[in-house]
């Protein structure tokens, strides 16, 4: 399956134990991950990265396009499962930032999927869409298409936003990871009490920096995450 938009790289490990389907903070690339991919390999953790092209998304997508993409990545996961010939083999999810979004969206649709580490995860994203600037290309076609304030794409993006059917993630093993002194993700703590409404054993660290220190601390210090995997 090839999108325009994203693809991804299997990085096997030696007699894997679990394998880990990791999504990238918007607007980076995969290649800035390769230190913590190599560590989970070495812990026999196999790594499903997936790379984006987020300017271009941004750029070209509609309301209609961003949907599509969200059911495109689940498809993918779907597909790579499947291929699996293992049935009781473990999986898991990481995302950091608005892949902490994405990380949500595939494991409420796959049961298997019994970790999920999310990094300084979005609370809201219909609030990072409307207010995040490398996102003003996307903002200002939702307008043109009527979708004129953040309450009318809140509503148009429920079956993508974080919060929706946490229900779903009662059963699973969940790390949050929230920046206090976060200037993007405003809400974090929103969502962290959210998860520990659906899921009481979430375990959440609360970290004293701001969007970019939290988020690339979040990935490198993997003893905050790894004793779920």
């Amino acid at each position: 399956m090839q999108n325009p938009y994203f693809s991804y790289k299997v990085f096997k490990a030696k007699n894997a134990k679990r394998t880990l389907f990791f999504f990238p903070a918007g607007f980076t690339r995969l290649s800035l991950y390769r230190y913590p991919i190599a560590r989970l390999n070495k812990s026999g953790v196999t790594v499903v990265g997936f790379d984006f092209q987020w300017r271009k998304a941004v750029s070209e997508v509609d309301l209609e396009g961003l949907h599509s993409l969200m059911a495109q990545i689940n498809e993918t996961v779907t597909h790579y499962m499947a291929s699996n010939k293992n049935p009781t083999h473990p999986y898991a999810v990481f995302g950091s930032s608005f892949g902490g979004v994405i990380a949500l969206y595939v494991a409420k649709r796959h049961k298997n999927i019994d970790a999920i580490i999310l990094n300084v995860p979005h609370a809201t994203v219909s609030k990072v869409l409307w207010t995040h600037k490398p996102s003003k290309p996307f903002k200002a076609m939702l307008v043109s298409q009527g979708l004129d304030s953040e309450a009318k794409l809140h509503k148009a993006l429920a079956l993508l936003e974080s919060q929706s059917d946490l229900e779903l993630l009662k059963d699973r093993k969940i790390v949050n990871i929230t920046g206090l002194n976060d200037k993007i993700v405003t809400n974090g703590l929103e969502l962290a009490d959210a998860l520990a409404a659906a899921n009481p054993s979430t375990i959440l660290h609360k970290s004293r920096y701001g969007h970019l220190v939290a988020g690339s601390l979040g990935v490198l210090r993997k003893s905050k995450w790894d004793s779920i995997l």
